[in-house]
């Protein structure tokens, strides 16, 4: 019964994806009429990388059925990747409703420590507001 039960443990272990040692960071504007400053970056240190994409898998599904603030168009596009191979992606918002889209109609709730732990891994300030700049209209 112990030999079944450590057969199991290595092949669900083999099974089981391996961490990411890798974030790419693109900041994308989907309305035209707005204009952010361009922003990009790669986070390679793992254990900042592993535990953001630990607290994204944490985060609660979204609720669909409130009313949500203005949304200026800004998102982030987050790319989690082993080695090169990519292993999780998500699309955030960062105006309206603050979610987190992980395709296959995986949509999850941000919350203020995702955005405390983003900022982190990407050394900016935890509590300011350089995830949310200003639109530039217009441009």
């Amino acid at each position: 019964m112990i030999r079944a039960l450590v057969a199991l443990v290595v092949v669900l272990g083999a099974c089981a994806p391996p961490p990411a040692d890798e974030l790419a960071v693109e900041r994308v504007n989907t309305l035209p009429l707005n204009t952010f400053p361009p922003f990009s970056a790669r986070v390679t240190e793992a254990t900042i990388v592993q535990g953001l994409a630990s607290k994204i898998r944490s985060l609660p599904p979204a609720r669909l059925d409130v009313w949500c603030p203005f949304d200026w168009g800004l998102k982030y596009d987050l790319d989690f990747r082993h080695q090169g191979t990519r292993l999780l992606h998500g699309v955030v918002d960062a105006g309206g409703c603050r979610t987190l889209s992980l395709g296959a109609g995986d949509v999850r709730q941000t919350d203020e420590s995702f955005w405390a732990t983003l900022a982190g891994a990407l050394n900016l300030y935890t509590r300011g507001s350089d995830l949310f700049p200003t639109p530039i209209p217009g441009h």
